[in-house]
């Protein structure tokens, strides 16, 4: 996002709390007159603030549904996580869909799958993706990663059961053996170099883990600038496992977040809390600054 854009933002921001502010002070009046709120009276009274602001932020992130997850989501998310290769991030019960959101902005669709600890977020891209790419944080656990361990494990074991007894054969197995451990040396160094020559910031490979089968259109795509964007969405959502994947048509964002997002207050918090209304308010922009960065509203030849 550019300054002209964070500067409209910030002026929007300073509007829209001084517009609010008296109906936030009478939902803070209700809320400190009753000091113990039963559960399903604290869940309608959070789900009037967030009905009040949507109508008031939705004009300005371009939101069109906000609603309570579907089983249909659900199925939905599960296909997309499947087939996008997203890695170690699993629904459970437990981790059903709370809140989908689905807007435009800047005439660029996305989708946001909101879970009691996870998040997923998707844009539509201006191009199709030649390779899919993957980044994300080193606490999670990759495929390709699984692909160099297993084999080495496996050949591993055969050498220890090779060394039991010795012939002709043996030796040709070992000769074998010796050559499909070269092979996968040379395989594992490859693939360590082009992570590191996407990821050239030292800093950032030790961070994260960078898979592509197509090192030149990862580095197209994962550059400086977007890592600090990249990282300002980790910072904002306060999370330590965050991925992107770039597949087909699409630029993915799946995100494990144990903070209460999307929320102006629950019964603990003022709900005319300037620090409060400014976390709601950068959580959004913080999602909304990707397409600015892609300039995903600019259709660009395939």
């Amino acid at each position: 996002m550019d300054v002209v854009d964070q500067k409209e933002l910030s002026k929007k921001l300073c509007k829209l709390y001084i517009k609010t502010l008296p109906q936030l002070k009478k939902f803070e009046q209700e809320r400190s007159s009753v000091h113990k709120m039963k559960s399903s009276d604290a869940k309608a009274f959070k789900n009037r603030i967030k009905q009040f602001m949507l109508s008031e932020i939705k004009d300005i992130f371009g939101i069109k549904v906000w609603y309570k997850g579907k089983e249909e989501d659900n199925k939905n998310l599960s296909s997309l996580i499947l087939e996008s290769g997203i890695e170690d991030f699993h629904q459970t019960n437990n981790n059903s869909i709370e809140e989908y959101i689905v807007g435009s902005y800047k005439g660029v669709p996305f989708k946001i799958w909101d879970m009691t600890d996870k998040l997923v977020i998707e844009f539509q891209s201006n191009k199709i993706i030649q390779t899919p790419t993957h980044i994300c944080t080193k606490g999670i656990i990759n495929k390709k990663l699984l692909i160099f361990l297993i084999p080495t494990l496996c050949l591993f074991a055969f050498f220890v059961h090779l060394t039991s007894h010795f012939d002709i054969i043996v030796l040709i197995k070992m000769v074998i053996l010796i050559s499909s451990l070269v092979i996968l040396g040379f395989a594992i160094v490859k693939w360590h170099k082009d992570r590191k020559n996407i990821l050239e910031d030292p800093v950032l490979s030790k961070k994260y883990n960078v898979f592509s089968d197509n090192p030149t259109e990862a580095r197209y795509l994962i550059t400086t600038n977007f890592m600090e964007r990249f990282q300002n969405l980790e910072n904002k959502l306060n999370t330590k496992h965050i991925q992107c994947v770039f597949f087909r048509d699409s630029i993915i964002f799946a995100i494990d977040s144990k903070t209460n997002r999307f929320e102006l207050s629950d019964t603990k918090t003022k709900v005319d809390s300037p620090e409060q209304f400014r976390r709601f308010f950068e959580e959004f922009t913080a999602i909304i600054s990707m397409i600015d960065y892609f300039k995903l509203d600019e259709k660009t030849a395939i």
